[in-house]
């Protein structure tokens, strides 16, 4: 591979046009395949490229390289609209033959897509004169041209060299594409391309989009979009700070486009959220505080834990506890079930309170319930429709790793009995089988939950692969491998290396948050491959 300096001393450029483009607020123009490459100067405005995939955010001072065949869509997006400079360039490489001769031959500039450059200013002085030296005529100026263009070139060049890769670079496709995409969602602030992070991949553009989009369902773009809109949720509903500083935050310098962004992907704009999010909000039922969870925003206080037997947490002692805390805590609402009627009165001295009806409600219909009560509901509806585009993915996903093998599901209880869940369980295990169509054992189909107290029995139960879901996960392993070790009866599935020892949360947890959990979990488990360490952080 050639590198940046053997390029530039082999390399000579001629700028061929140059044409300033107005780009309105609203309105959009396009550039069609051509025969020479495209330099694009975001001179003012603010506005958005679209190519083969995502739109691209662009301000002032970006710069853009656009390869001969590429077609190119320009979006304005700020009220005095986006005004570009293109400059249309050919670039030939200076070989010298064994002859001694010299020969020019065409090349394609080793570099496309979004370079944001360090020195703006020098960027810009580069460019007003070369806009300069071009408008004053073919011939005129033309060594003055070329240097100023071969300068400006190599710094593009040079910063794109410099760009360091992820630590956790590794040469395997799979694996890179995973660690590249964890290393996204942990550094939300920074700028990434695709051509850039193609080569830190050690693949092509191509190879990398394609990858990328297979192995976690969304284009890069989309990936990273979702992380940064899902931490500013976070931000705004755990914080003081404004949309503009969360806009930042999260890696977009216009709040503008920041804003637009949101409400495309949430429903509601910022501030929307912000007056149903930014409330110190008690939230007295454990499912309702998971659904608040899935969406980002933490409770200032939740449902303590009582005894079993107990008379419940709004009774007796657990109630006069309760309210004790509402008052520390003074709540600016207070989100509870029915059962908190007892206690209700005592509860409205302190903040209004709103009774949600949890009983036989499904955790979707418990999620919208709860958005409803902080005036969210669009939130909610928007949050089904990403998860439903994600459930969908990752069940095509594991139906590829598991093949025609069934999952049986088992819970490992502190009386060392064992818990089968069977087609008809109520919560997570149901929507393992129904939402990701994970094939179960014929035995478990028309059964909700049986107990058994020999872990061999669970052999009975003909499955291919077997989740043990333990609280203490090296204890059951370590009876595991003892039984193993002596010698003693094996289960199938462990025999064949498809048991699986994992702690009971996200598995279940039937509630929203638990739902999007266990998404990751069965990636984790089955789709990822073996040796990575660095998952795609959720």
């Amino acid at each position: 591979m050639k590198t940046t300096q053997h390029f530039l001393r082999q390399a000579w450029f001629e700028v061929d046009a140059f044409q300033i483009e107005q780009v309105a607020e609203g309105c959009s123009i396009t550039w069609y395949p051509s025969t020479l490459d495209r330099l694009c100067f975001v001179a003012q405005g603010n506005g958005s490229l679209q190519q083969d995939c995502d739109p691209l955010p662009l301000c002032e001072g970006d710069l853009v390289i656009l390869p001969s065949h590429a077609e190119a869509r320009w979006d304005g997006l700020m009220p005095a609209g986006m005004v570009l400079y293109r400059f249309d360039f050919s670039c030939v490489e200076i070989h010298r033959a064994l002859s001694g001769e010299w020969t020019a031959t065409p090349c394609r500039f080793p570099l496309e897509g979004h370079v944001r450059p360090v020195a703006r200013t020098v960027v810009r002085h580069l460019i007003d004169k070369i806009q300069e030296q071009v408008q004053a005529g073919i011939g005129v100026c033309q060594a003055g041209r070329e240097a100023y263009w071969h300068e400006l070139l190599s710094m593009m060049l040079q910063h794109a060299a410099e760009v360091p890769r992820p630590e956790s670079y590794r040469p395997k496709p799979e694996l890179s594409i995973l660690e590249t995409a964890s290393y996204m969602a942990e550094h939300l602030e920074e700028e990434f391309q695709v051509n850039r992070m193609a080569v830190d991949s050690g693949l092509g553009v191509t190879q990398f989009y394609k990858l990328f989009k297979e192995y976690l369902g969304v284009t890069p773009l989309q990936w990273l979009t979702y992380h940064r809109i899902r931490r500013s949720r976070e931000l705004m509903a755990s914080s003081e700070l404004k949309i503009a500083e969360i806009a930042h935050a999260v890696g977009y310098a216009d709040e503008y486009y920041f804003s637009r962004l949101f409400k495309k992907h949430n429903g509601l704009a910022p501030s929307e959220f912000l007056a149903g999010a930014r409330r110190k909000i008690a939230v007295l039922a454990k499912g309702m505080e998971e659904s608040l969870l899935a969406l980002g925003i933490t409770p200032c206080l939740t449902i303590p834990d009582v005894p079993s037997g107990s008379d419940g947490p709004f009774k007796g002692r657990f109630a006069a506890d309760l309210i004790k805390r509402l008052h520390l805590v003074k709540p600016d609402l207070i989100l509870a079930p029915p059962e908190a009627r007892p206690i209700l009165d005592r509860m409205s001295a302190i903040a209004p309170v709103r009774l949600i009806e949890d009983r036989g409600a499904t955790w979707r219909e418990l999620l919208v319930r709860a958005a409803e009560s902080i005036d969210l509901r669009v939130l909610a509806l928007a949050w089904l429709d990403t998860y439903d585009a994600r459930a969908l993915h990752v069940g095509r996903q594991v139906q590829k790793a598991l093949q025609a093998d069934s999952v049986l599901l088992v819970h490992a209880l502190p009386d060392e009995r064992f818990r089968v869940y069977g087609a008809r369980s109520s919560g997570i295990s149901r929507s393992l089988y129904e939402e990701l169509n994970v094939r179960l054992p014929d035995r478990v189909r028309n059964i909700s939950q049986v107990e058994t107290v020999h872990w061999q029995d669970l052999d009975d139960f003909d499955a291919d692969r077997i989740v043990l879901l333990a609280d203490s996960i090296p204890e059951v392993a370590d009876v595991v491998s003892l039984h193993q070790k002596n010698g003693m009866q094996g289960l199938r599935a462990q025999l064949s290396d498809k048991l699986y020892v994992t702690a009971p949360s996200p598995w279940i947890h039937p509630s929203a948050w638990g739902h999007e959990q266990l998404l990751e979990a069965v990636m984790q488990l089955w789709v990822y491959p073996s040796g990575n360490e660095k998952r795609p952080a959720q």
